[in-house]
């Protein structure tokens, strides 16, 4: 998983979060959490980074703030020493929770760890931890049993993609390739999987692929030759993948492909490169198109309706310069973001999305008709924004809205320029409630 060509050019998750020396792996133990720990019963509660580098959960409706970690040290002492944590995943559907950690050291050397806390945890527990490779991105399975990341080895080489069973702890790399996307489908079972990138600009290199995970572990690769796009998805109910790429018998563009790896439909015959995502229901896809012969890596929304007649009804926005995009729990409205200039009454088209003077306009798009409306404009974090370029892998495994559909979680600065995470209304009623000091926060599902 790295940045989109097109659009970001290479942006270092993992020299962002873990480009540091380490040390020994502290001690550290979960307490008890209210709605997590042995119950089965979903949970709503936000998991965040503080602005110390600890791991937090905060109940929305009380504020009431529960500390995983207690040991970070996110600016460097006098020797240099760091240790820290990032990237909170909750479990879909489950009430297990994982995170990152990096530490560092002169004396000690680099320490890189994955801690994971699964449904029937009363502690948390190491699943993986290396000197070497640097976790970079965290997916649970559906039944959130299996826990799937990427690493990055700062001797150099391709990422690896990891799994490990939370009842056993055996961790183990089941594939590697640079750039890498993949989806989970619904059963846990089974994986579809990008690497290489665009086939145009890495012929021979490029794949898509089927990995089997039961039994052993077994790749299936796919006579189609992908386009320029990142992650793949299955569909909600698991009969179909969505995916961008060349068949030379049967269409290329916006494909629905079956597990066997066979075109079921063409949604679109464009080339352009592209993210999308179905909707929770499985009705609607939310799409987004990039200029290839511009760097801004701004793309146009627009969605696409499935009908029963197997005809695909296409519906525009006026949304041309969207960085990145999250559908609501419900999958009734769309959350997406625009990029403009500090104190621009929502101008500002020149706007790059990096470094510090960029602001986030927040609005929600209705898939019925392509209308929007704003919700808020917030300076982001740096963390927010780091995972911006792949959002279209996070929100497979991530989500910023609440369970009810009503709600969105910010990470951003507040009027003091204090790092702070926020709560607001998906109604754009209200100004943006701040909840707590952070960089960066997900909702439970």
């Amino acid at each position: 998983m790295v940045g989109r060509r097109v659009r970001y050019g290479v942006v270092g998750i993992a020299a962002a979060a873990f480009s540091i020396l380490g040390c020994t792996l502290a001690s550290v133990r979960f307490p008890e959490i209210p709605g997590i720990g042995g119950q089965a019963q979903a949970v709503d509660l936000i998991a965040y980074v503080g602005s110390d580098g600890n791991v937090y959960t905060v109940d929305p409706e009380d504020g009431k703030v529960v500390a995983l970690t207690d040991d970070a040290q996110r600016i460097p002492d006098a020797n240099g020493a760091l240790h820290y944590y990032s990237d909170p995943a909750w479990a879909p559907g489950k009430t297990g929770l994982a995170f990152l950690e990096a530490a560092a050291d002169i004396e000690s050397g680099s320490r890189f760890s994955v801690w994971v806390r699964g449904e029937e945890d009363s502690a948390s527990r190491v699943v993986f931890s290396s000197p070497n490779r640097v976790p970079i991105y965290l997916y649970w399975s559906p039944d959130g049993k299996q826990l799937s990341f990427l690493t990055s080895d700062t001797r150099g080489g391709p990422l690896a993609l990891h799994i490990v069973p939370i009842d056993s702890g055996e961790e183990k790399v089941i594939d590697t390739g640079q750039p890498y996307y993949w989806s989970w489908s619904p059963t846990s079972l089974d994986m579809v999987v990008h690497v290489g990138g665009s086939s145009v600009d890495q012929p021979g290199v490029a794949r898509l692929s089927l990995l089997s995970l039961a039994p052993e572990v077994t790749e299936t690769a796919w006579d189609l030759a992908p386009l320029s796009f990142q992650a793949p998805e299955y569909s909600p109910d698991g009969g179909s993948i969505l995916l961008s790429a060349v068949s030379e018998s049967q269409g290329s563009g916006l494909l629905l492909v079956g597990s066997d790896g066979k075109v079921q439909s063409v949604l679109s015959d464009d080339k352009a490169p592209i993210a999308f995502a179905w909707n929770p229901p499985g009705e609607v896809i939310a799409s987004m198109t990039f200029d290839p012969a511009s760097p801004s890596g701004l793309g146009r929304l627009s969605f696409l309706h499935l009908t029963d007649s197997g005809e695909v009804k296409r519906v525009d926005t006026d949304a041309e310069r969207v960085v990145a995009f999250f559908w609501s729990p419900d999958g009734e409205e769309l959350a997406y973001f625009v990029p403009v200039a500090p104190g621009s009454n929502g101008g500002g088209s020149n706007v790059a999305l990096q470094g510090p003077q960029v602001n986030l306009r927040l609005r929600i798009a209705d898939p019925r008709d392509g209308t929007s409306r704003d919700v808020t404009t917030f300076r982001p974090t740096s963390d927010f924004l780091r995972i911006l370029p792949f959002f279209d892998q996070y929100l497979r495994s991530t989500t910023i809205w609440s369970p009810d559909s009503r709600q969105l979680v910010l990470s951003g600065y507040d009027a003091a320029g204090q790092e702070t995470i926020f709560v607001v209304s998906s109604d754009g009623s209200g100004d943006p409630r701040p909840l707590v000091s952070g960089i960066l926060a997900f909702w439970s599902w």
